[in-house]
């Protein structure tokens, strides 16, 4: 082990707590670090971090639109699927009815990257500049409601394939969730349009990165 894979091993608590015993140096992988430098090291190394985190959310932000256009599409492929099992009387076999709860399931747990994405940034203390808020909160209450929509949806629909054969009664509960959806969709095309005109340097406030709490 190097060192950079030595110091990305320890946690930044761990080092944190490295911080808080060094009185005078520290020896760490063969490096001498008296006790400001040690304090520097770990306050670039959560400065990186945070750096880090807020280029994910930022590119999760970016991406929103084409996975979600990409959603609605499979979700158009899965409706196709649906209706021509209804019209024919067919029943979907293992397969297809796997292949339809997997990509269901797929398409609920994207919804959640870009508040994944923005939990990550909080626990680096990264914070959304107070001029980009309402933007950037409409982005996230977008991408929930879209997440509460699929779930739905996908309820719906593995309801109907469960059943010995589906019935019109199963496609037309399909279809209110799939306009639902749609109207989900388009709250979130315009809070991503909302957020095209922020850039990175406007969107991110890192001052309290290395900030004690408390102080």
């Amino acid at each position: 082990m190097n060192f950079a894979d030595f110091t990305d091993f320890m946690s930044l608590q761990q080092w944190d707590n490295v911080v808080s015993i060094a009185s005078n140096a520290v020896v760490i992988g063969g490096v001498f670090f008296g006790g400001s430098k040690l304090r520097e090291f770990v306050k670039n190394k959560k400065q990186g971090h945070a750096v880090d985190a807020a280029l994910a959310l930022k590119h999760e932000i970016d991406m929103t639109r084409g996975n979600y256009n990409q959603m609605r599409f499979r979700i158009n492929q899965i409706m196709t699927f649906l209706t021509t099992l209804e019209k024919r009387q067919e029943r979907a076999d293992a397969q297809g009815y796997y292949d339809v709860q997997l990509a269901m399931k797929d398409m609920a747990e994207n919804t959640f990257r870009v508040g994944s994405a923005f939990i990550k940034t909080r626990f680096y203390s990264v914070e959304i500049k107070p001029k980009s808020w309402e933007a950037f909160n409409n982005l996230l209450d977008a991408t929930g409601n879209t997440q509460l929509a699929i779930s739905a949806l996908m309820s719906s629909m593995m309801t109907a394939l469960s059943k010995p054969l589906i019935e019109p009664a199963d496609i037309a509960e399909i279809r209110k969730g799939y306009d639902l959806h749609g109207e989900r969709m388009k709250e979130v095309n315009k809070a991503v349009s909302d957020m095209d005109g922020i850039n990175f340097d406007d969107l991110f406030d890192f001052s309290k990165v290395n900030k004690k709490s408390g102080r």
